[in-house]
């Protein structure tokens, strides 16, 4: 595929591009909210005399990976700083935290007509993007213009790389587009070198994510939080968080086995997306339940007889797993490559986790190698692996080496701003 079918299609698929949006809103009525962004269209002037850096992070799991990047750059006080999305939740995640101090868009779709109204609007001079979300003509048209484009905690698993292979010239010219490619292991760098011969653009810096801080009032809001369901008897509480659908149901059946021979047990369960709180709501119902909302509504609730608690509040993941005593980390029973295991590991908790595991594979398989994660198949295994780990001393030794895993690794957060100040000095 060259650039010019890449651009037919866009232009054939939009229609159906609306229709989607359209129904997504109907689930989650962020996607309907801000649209004209989207399409290069904005409600409001925007005008700086600083140097505009564009940071673009596709959904909340980015968004959170970026906040100490985010507030370095912020810090540096030298430039305007934009940043973008493509999901509700992300969107709200930046709002939430740096809603009032940075410039908060949807990004354009990947159609010349939209991202040249958006370089327009905005006029970025450097831009950044997190993880695995390249446009060939956002990069094209960076390029064309001298905007220096930067790939950030770059990540791309086999199957990515497969995927990207398909599109043939259209990704050889995409990464011929892109200045540098910060990527986080060397198994990344040898899947972007299969699709393109990009050596000298690559550093392998690893996995910023390990940077993650809790603060001491996150510490203290999780203590307290976690003594009124101490105090109310619940002994051992295990979250299931960023599940998916076709997991819910898995997780429920392996906290009934745990319920039979633990009835103290507490299940936090939280859905990677918010337009699923209501579909698990109803499959939470034969259990005493209680949302994670109310409990915020009314918090001298009465947890004695609760025994799941849903998470359906948004920007609280982090928080809800200092609740816990266990974490199993959802997108892994099904085919969806995982979620971010180093969270739960900051907060010393034993990790478990389904095989499909395809976007953490190097952190996953080196979690463990030091004994910290254990792999289960179906709600058996689940259900087994929560009995076992209601043992006090099996529970410090996973969760210790856990953390001491994440301590061990952080420090690639230091060489990705080395690697930008050598540009942003310049602009």
């Amino acid at each position: 595929m060259n650039y010019w079918q890449y651009q037919l299609i866009w232009r054939a698929a939009l229609p159906l591009v609306k229709r989607r949006l359209k129904k997504r809103a109907q689930l989650n009525p962020g996607y309907g909210q801000n649209v004209s962004e989207r399409y290069g269209t904005y409600t409001q002037s925007y005008h700086s005399n600083k140097p505009v850096v564009w940071l673009h992070c596709v959904s909340v799991g980015e968004s959170i990976a970026a906040q100490p990047l985010i507030e370095w750059l912020i810090g540096l006080d030298r430039f305007q700083l934009l940043l973008t999305c493509s999901t509700p939740t992300g969107r709200d995640q930046l709002q939430s935290t740096f809603g009032d101090r940075a410039w908060l868009v949807f990004a354009p779709y990947d159609l010349e007509k939209f991202v040249t109204s958006f370089l327009d609007t905005f006029n970025p001079k450097i831009l950044l993007v997190m993880e695995t979300e390249l446009w060939p003509s956002i990069l094209k048209h960076c390029k064309k213009r001298g905007i220096t484009s930067f790939l950030i905690n770059g990540r791309l698993s086999e199957k990515s790389a497969k995927g990207y292979a398909k599109l043939g010239g259209l990704s050889r010219t995409m990464l011929a587009d892109i200045d540098k490619l910060l990527v986080q292991y060397e198994t990344d760098k040898i899947h972007f070198l299969q699709l393109a011969d990009v050596e000298s653009k690559i550093n392998v810096l690893g996995s910023i994510k390990f940077d993650i801080t809790i603060s001491e009032n996150l510490r203290n809001c999780a203590l307290q939080l976690k003594n009124q369901l101490r105090e109310a008897g619940k002994d051992f509480i295990w979250i299931a968080a960023s599940t998916h659908l076709g997991e819910d149901e898995i997780i429920l059946q392996a906290h009934q086995e745990l319920l039979k021979q633990n009835p103290n047990g507490l299940l936090i369960l939280v859905p990677r997306h918010p337009e699923r709180f209501e579909s698990v709501a109803q499959l939470c119902s034969p259990y005493k339940f209680v949302k994670r909302s109310l409990w915020i509504a009314n918090s001298e609730l009465n947890f004695k007889d609760v025994q799941v608690i849903l998470g359906d509040t948004l920007g609280e993941l982090m928080l809800l797993y200092g609740l816990a005593d266990v974490a199993f980390v959802g997108g892994s029973l099904v085919e969806n490559g995982g979620h971010n295991l180093v969270e739960p590991a900051n907060w010393s908790l034993p990790l478990l986790s389904g095989p499909s595991l395809f976007n953490f594979s190097v952190i996953s398989s080196q979690l463990k190698q030091v004994a910290a994660l254990e792999i289960v198949h179906d709600s058996v295994q689940l259900a087994d692996a929560l009995t076992a780990l209601q043992s006090d001393n099996l529970r410090a030794e996973k969760g210790g080496a856990a953390l001491a895993f994440a301590k061990k690794n952080r420090g690639a957060l230091d060489r990705v701003k080395d690697a930008l100040l050598l540009f942003l000095s310049k602009i």
